[in-house]
Parts: structure tokens; C-alpha cells; sequence
């Protein structure tokens, strides 16, 4: 894996590092902010005056089309088909087809365009065009509208306060000046993006792809450690050596298997107490209070990959703070989310930038019986998972008692091995976490790059003859 990413990287720097092939021909202004200088030869036209909006009628063997974050605008079915909103009816829906240049309206997806690449229908929040004139390529024009979306133009247009008021309407498109470069670079551009943004894109999905492997080998590490299945050597200062992997015995609980020998099932409620914020002592917004003025609040937004994470803050009052002591959440403490739709995720609390207890989401374990880094570690394996869908209820809002979670089976081994497992587990999450971030930073690095390329191909800063 460690090939991978290396092999990204170098992709990444010979892409960014690549030198510039900058415009040679004279510029001059545009007169529009957004897009600065362009060539001498292009013009600057209002869109009315290269497209026009279709509005035509559905037929009866139209399928959705749906125009999708990352530019494609295909029929829904061929990327997927659920977590949509279904409409009521279709009596407002408009006929899309194959060619036309589809523009997002909403402000949320501020730059989504793509050209279709199917016949069908699609809801009114879609704009479709087409070119009133045969010297447009709407390929062009689709990097045109991104650069809009990206730079915030269209957001500063948009009106209104709700999210779904707040729109690109065909009307306030078609007042924008674009650029109308000849018809042959209009082409020569549009190929030289399909051919650059395609390897771009290439290799951020190569790096989205390394960082999923990273997280299911971090599980699959954990889990094998844990479980006694991925044997973690454990010195013996007597023997002066590292003891041997023990044989294996049945565990007597179908979904757990077989446990190292030695190693021992208890309930979560021997190996740390639970508590978490009671009801009465519940708190509203008029005891939520600016920072320094009071505690912060855990919440489920807080726990991020096993460790936490205090980018959101909200803090409460000092009253609100004591009159709970027995939630207080302190180093080494774990916490673990039991209401909401991110139940299930424990984290233990590594640092603390504050005084902090809990909202009602969450739960704190304390009082350790066992290694609590080895605890937040098993926290995470399917084996916790399992029994929490076990004990889940309610529809709209899950949760789970206390109580119920007290009787988790845990498997333990010595007190030793525990610490062993944690600590070997620290260092090869760390290793991995550095891995991710590294992916991460490159995805960053050529997301940003390809932005910048298609600005200035698009506007002419960039020569691709």
C-alpha cells in the first residue's frame, strides 16, 4: 500500500510541477471581475445571445435524469436510486434531451452543469439549453459555469434566504457577459480538459480508493487484535523473551468464535462504569453560552475515527457544568454516541482543550477495570456493532439505555496483553492515519490544481495549441 501512495504522489507532482504553458497571444480586458483578461479575437456576449432555454413536454417512456455534484448528468438508474427525494407527481417536469447543456439552479449546488448524455425528464430545478448559434460548443461552456459555481459568483447572485429560494434562474443566467472564443478553440479547449481533468481525476479516484483500502485494513488490524486472531507478542521480563501465541478455545458464543486461552468474557459493566446526562438535568439554548463564559458540550459532531475531533464547539453554562459532576469528561475518559444517527461511535479522549461534559446523545465510560485504550479499541469492532444492533430502538430517533449497554460481552485478555494490544494498535493506526492524511493532502493539492488549470484554459490564460 505504501507503493500506492507513493506511486500517486509522483503522479501528482509531475502534474502540479508540470511548467505552465501560458498565454503567448495578446490579452485584454474583459470587463467582467469573475473573468479578467482574455485573448485579443474573443468576444464577451450575454448568454441569451448562445442559448435558450427548452421547456418541453415529457413523453411517456422519459426515465429521471439527474444532474449530479461532480458534473454528470445522466438517468438516475445508472448511478443510483435511492436517497432521493421522490416527487408526488411529475406534471412539472421538463423533457431533457441528449446533448443539452443542464445547469443546477439551486445555490446548494452552485456550479453543477454537465451536458447530458441521455434522453429523458428532469424536475424543474434543472435548467436545460441549448445553443441559439452554431458556433457554441457546449462542452466549453459547461467549464464556463463551473468556474461561476467555484469562484462564488453564482452564490452572490442568488436570492433569497431558505436554500431552495435561493437559485440560478435561466432569467439571471442569461444577463451574464461569457466569453466566445472561435469555434476552434472552443473545441481545441474542451478536448484538452477532457484529456487533463480525465488523468486529474483518474488519479483522485486512485487516492480515494487507497484511503477506503487504508480504513478497511485499520479495521481488519483492529479487530484481528482485539480478538486474539493477530497475535500481539508480549515480553516477559522473567524469560527475558516475547511468550508465544496461546492455542485457541471456544468462546461459547456463536458470534464471537474462538478466544485465545488465557483470555476471558466479561460485561461491560465490570470493565467500566457508564454514565450519561439525566433527563431532568436536560439543558436548552438559553444555557448554551459563548466560548470561555462556560463548559464545552460533547456531541456526536465531536467523535471523529476512534479520537476526537473539537473543530464544532458548543459551550454551557458553569451551572449546567457542576450540576452534573458525574458526566465531567475527563483524559482518558471514552465516550460513546447512544442516541442519533451516528450511534455506536466511541472515542476515547485523548486530549482536552477545555472543561467539558456531555449532551444527551452520549455516554461516558469511566472508572476502568481494564486497559481503557484496549476498551475504545473493541469499541470499534463488529463484535460491539452486533450487539448494539441488538439493543437499538426507536424509528426516527435511535437509541439504546444504559443499562442494556452494560451487558455488552467483552472478550479480555490479561491486563498485560491488553496494554501490548493497545499499544501496538496505536502505532499501526498512527502509521495508517498518516497515510490517509498524505492521500488526503494530495486529493487537496490536485482538486485545487485542476480548478486553476480549467480557469485559465477556459479564459484563455492558458495556450492549448
Amino acid at each position: 500500500m505504501a507503493m500506492g501512495v507513493l506511486a500517486t504522489t509522483a503522479f501528482a507532482k509531475a502534474t502540479v510541477v508540470k511548467k505552465n504553458t501560458k498565454a503567448t497571444k495578446a490579452m485584454k480586458p474583459s470587463g467582467v471581475a469573475w473573468l479578467g483578461d482574455i485573448p485579443e479575437g474573443w468576444e464577451v456576449v450575454p448568454a441569451k445571445a448562445l442559448f435558450k432555454q427548452e421547456k418541453r413536454p415529457t413523453r411517456p417512456e422519459d426515465e429521471i435524469i439527474t444532474a449530479f455534484r461532480d458534473g454528470q448528468v445522466t438517468l438516475r438508474k445508472n448511478r443510483r436510486t435511492t436517497g432521493f427525494t421522490e416527487a408526488t407527481n411529475y406534471d412539472t417536469y421538463q423533457g431533457i434531451r441528449k446533448g443539452d447543456l443542464v445547469i443546477h439552479q439551486m445555490d446548494a449546488f452552485a456550479g453543477c452543469a454537465g451536458i447530458s448524455d441521455s434522453d429523458g425528464m428532469g424536475s424543474p430545478i434543472l435548467i436545460a439549453c441549448t445553443p441559439r448559434r452554431d458556433d457554441v460548443k457546449p462542452r466549453y461552456y459547461v467549464e464556463i459555469v463551473r468556474i461561476m459555481g467555484h469562484s462564488g459568483f453564482i452564490s452572490a447572485l442568488a436570492k433569497g434566504v431558505r436554500e431552495r429560494s435561493a437559485d440560478f434562474r435561466f432569467e439571471t443566467f442569461a444577463k451574464q457577459l461569457l466569453p466566445l472564443p472561435p469555434l476552434p478553440e472552443q473545441r481545441a479547449i474542451a478536448d484538452y480538459l477532457d484529456e487533463k481533468c480525465g488523468a486529474i481525476d483518474a488519479a483522485i479516484a486512485e487516492a480515494k480508493k487507497g484511503i477506503e483500502e487504508y480504513k478497511v485494513w485499520k479495521k481488519s488490524l483492529i479487530f484481528e487484535a482485539v480478538t486474539g486472531k493477530r497475535w500481539v507478542g508480549v515480553f516477559n521480563a522473567e524469560k527475558q523473551s516475547c511468550r508465544e501465541a496461546e492455542k485457541m478455545k471456544p468462546s461459547g458464543i456463536p458470534w464471537i468464535g474462538e478466544i485465545p486461552e488465557g483470555w476471558k468474557l466479561a460485561r461491560l459493566k465490570n470493565c467500566a462504569k457508564v454514565f450519561g446526562r439525566i433527563g431532568f438535568r436536560g439543558y436548552t439554548t438559553a444555557d448554551i453560552v459563548n466560548e470561555g463564559e462556560g463548559a464545552l458540550s460533547l456531541s456526536p459532531s465531536n467523535l471523529k475515527d476512534i479520537r476526537m475531533d473539537y473543530t464544532k464547539r458548543t459551550y454551557i453554562s458553569w451551572s449546567k457544568y457542576e450540576e452534573s459532576p458525574e458526566i465531567k469528561v475527563c483524559k482518558g475518559d471514552i465516550v460513546f454516541v447512544k442516541t442519533g444517527s451516528s450511534y455506536g461511535k466511541a472515542c476515547i479522549v485523548d486530549d482536552m482543550p477545555c472543561e467539558a461534559t456531555l449532551n444527551p446523545q452520549l455516554v461516558v465510560l469511566k472508572c476502568f477495570s481494564c486497559h481503557n485504550r484496549y476498551l475504545n479499541y473493541y469499541l470499534q469492532t463488529p463484535l460491539i456493532k452486533y450487539q448494539v444492533e441488538l439493543i437499538v430502538s426507536g424509528g426516527t430517533i435511535p437509541t439504546m439505555s444504559q443499562e442494556k449497554m452494560g451487558g455488552w460481552k467483552i472478550i479480555l485478555p490479561p491486563l498485560s496483553e491488553q496494554q501490548a494490544i493497545a499499544n501496538y494498535l496505536d502505532e499501526k493506526c498512527a502509521a495508517i492515519d498518516a497515510m490517509v492524511a498524505e492521500k488526503e493532502i494530495l486529493i487537496a493539492d490536485l482538486e485545487a490544481y485542476k480548478k486553476s488549470l480549467i480557469y485559465e484554459t477556459v479564459t484563455g490564460k492558458r495556450e492549448v495549441g
